[in-house]
């Protein structure tokens, strides 16, 4: 026998002689929380708190109110000038009480809670202590807007000339001089006519435009003056379905229009909600809509979101907003800023 061959069938018995049986112990992902909350001017404070899954974990019926949290009974926010503070409590939203988040509202009255703790300029810390962990981040309130310089001159509705009944809101928006400026422009139809159900099924929350919801002084038109562009109305991906009734795909906003059996469809009532907001947050949602858009496609260069969360992950943001009150019908220019109520500007 060739002696090369002797060899490799010795080491080969060796080697099978001390074979032993191994089990690989894949190391768990510890659950992190996942924060998500805003605070605005005037406005009631809104943090959602969820746990994150394991990799490994096993998902279960249950897994929607498993992950939120609602045992937090140490969360407070601090603004950072003055270091006063205010608690904040979980709202439910669900008859089981699992589901919900944590506000500075009163949960006996809904209508009260400090106004003047959030303001134009100020930066505030979120503070959350849970099972011996503290999770915390920082946010500024950024300046939107003054008299002499408005951030918007008007908003209008466009049909679209391909699905008659349907169309967008366009702006005339203009560019502060200074770079930094970060946009987040959100909707919520406040009216919208199902036709199957015969009555109002309005939006449960602001839901960020379908593209483009947050842009950085407007990729590039930094300081241009009336400067139009548009928005499609996004989704909710979390509390329900909104989609629209294209052609069975994404949706835009109803204007008033006949249905097929020749019934009028009223138009949607609509909040704007344009708000200035830091890097931070700029950052963290402009990662969300690039994994958004790379899901599925196998080229695409993995990326992390960019949490601005201490021992945690999500955001915590605050947002220099402004409201409009728009109807989805043509030839009219709205203008004018609204103030919306508790209940309106609550998500």
């Amino acid at each position: 026998m060739n002696i090369k061959y002797f060899l490799i069938l010795v080491c080969s018995l060796f080697l099978l002689s001390c074979e032993e049986e191994i089990t690989l112990e894949m190391p768990g992902n510890k659950a992190k929380i996942v924060v998500e909350g805003y605070i605005q001017p005037h406005k009631p404070i809104i943090v959602q708190i969820t746990s994150s899954k394991g990799y490994f974990d096993e998902i279960t019926e249950n897994e929607l109110t498993d992950v939120f949290l609602s045992d937090v009974t140490n969360i407070k926010v601090i603004r950072n000038s003055n270091n006063e503070t205010v608690e904040l409590g979980f709202i439910p939203l669900d008859p089981s009480g699992d589901i919900g988040f944590y506000s500075d509202v009163n949960i006996e009255d809904l209508t009260y809670f400090n106004s003047e703790f959030a303001q134009f300029g100020e930066s505030y810390t979120l503070e959350i202590i849970y099972n011996g962990d503290t999770i915390t981040a920082n946010t500024k309130i950024p300046f939107i807007e003054s008299e002499q310089d408005p951030i918007v001159d008007s908003i209008w509705f466009v049909e679209d000339e391909m699905f008659p009944g349907y169309g967008d809101f366009y702006m005339s928006y203009n560019d502060n001089d200074t770079m930094g400026n970060n946009i987040m422009l959100e909707s919520k139809r406040i009216f919208h006519y199902d036709i199957e159900e015969e009555e109002n099924t309005p939006d449960f929350k602001f839901v960020k435009a379908l593209w483009g919801a947050v842009r950085n002084d407007f990729e590039g038109f930094n300081g241009v003056k009336h400067f139009e562009t548009y928005f499609e109305r996004g989704e909710d991906a979390f509390f329900g379905e909104s989609e629209g009734e294209i052609e069975g795909e994404f949706g835009n906003f109803t204007s008033e229009h006949l249905d097929s059996l020749g019934n009028v469809v009223p138009a949607d009532t609509v909040l704007i909600r344009l708000s200035q907001i830091d890097s931070a947050s700029f950052k963290f949602w402009r990662s969300i809509e690039f994994q958004e858009q790379m899901n599925g496609n196998p080229f695409a260069e993995p990326m992390n979101l960019q949490s601005n969360i201490t021992n945690g992950l999500g955001i915590w943001e605050g947002k220099g907003s402004i409201y409009f009150k728009v109807i989805a019908q043509g030839d009219t220019a709205f203008i004018e800023r609204y103030n919306p109520d508790i209940f309106e500007a609550l998500f």
